[in-house]
């Protein structure tokens, strides 16, 4: 009962990493609550005749989907500000939604510190870009779409996004409703937005060859490392 106000928040490509940071920053004065809804309703109570404070148990409906607890001694306009401005770019995930199209033209192929490592070839076909070595260069066969606008990606469309470190998810936390002992909740505007999650089918075609699939992920990431 420490905190005037509490929200209900909607987490958009949620990242613990970066949730965890924003935690510790806001640790003076608010604090967020994460577990399943069933938890979070039982915990706020779920009628008059349970809930923790007067009128909180109106949150519960709005508890569904990827959502948390955000308590704060916060005003309004601080706590929209500090969402508006929360924003954290990293990799999308395998049933998220491409956010741009991307496209690359046939020749020879770059990654983000230079010429691709000859050792990559196999996994990019593996993973269905139509790639040869030419004189211990890798190169793009004929034009190819990784990906469209709007599309859910799927597992290999994220492999060769995260090869060319192309980060196409956005982690946002968006406020649903505010509670106030002296108001009662308030729904707040929320533009809908997709997040990540959608099971998504691999129709990618493969141009591996010889059974050999190519390095691991954390082998990219250490050929990458050492190029920075």
């Amino acid at each position: 009962e420490e905190f005037k106000e509490a929200y209900v928040v909607r987490f958009i490509n949620m990242r613990n990493d970066r949730l965890k940071q924003l935690r510790e920053e806001l640790k003076a004065d608010s604090k967020f609550v994460l577990g399943s809804v069933k938890v979070l309703q039982v915990g706020l109570g779920r009628d008059a005749a349970s809930e923790c404070r007067d009128g909180i148990s109106a949150l519960c409906p709005h508890l569904k989907g990827d959502v948390g607890l955000f308590f704060t001694n916060k005003g309004e306009e601080e706590v929209m500000q500090v969402f508006d401005e929360f924003e954290h770019q990293d990799f999308a995930r395998a049933g998220a939604r491409a956010t741009e199209t991307v496209k690359f033209a046939a020749g020879p192929l770059e990654g983000p510190n230079g010429p691709l490592e000859h050792t990559l070839e196999p996994m990019l076909r593996k993973h269905g870009m139509p790639t040869r070595l030419r004189k211990g260069t890798v190169t793009l066969t004929a034009d190819f779409e990784l990906c469209r606008a709007g599309e859910h990606l799927s597992p290999s469309q994220v492999v060769l996004l995260r090869m060319f470190d192309l980060k196409l998810a956005t982690f946002r936390i968006r406020p649903v409703c505010r509670w106030t002992e002296e108001s009662g909740v308030q729904e707040l505007e929320e533009e809908e937005e997709d997040s990540e999650g959608a099971e998504v089918e691999d129709v990618r075609p493969d141009f591996s060859a010889d059974g050999y699939d190519g390095p691991t992920l954390a082998e990219i990431e250490k050929l990458q490392a050492a190029r920075a």
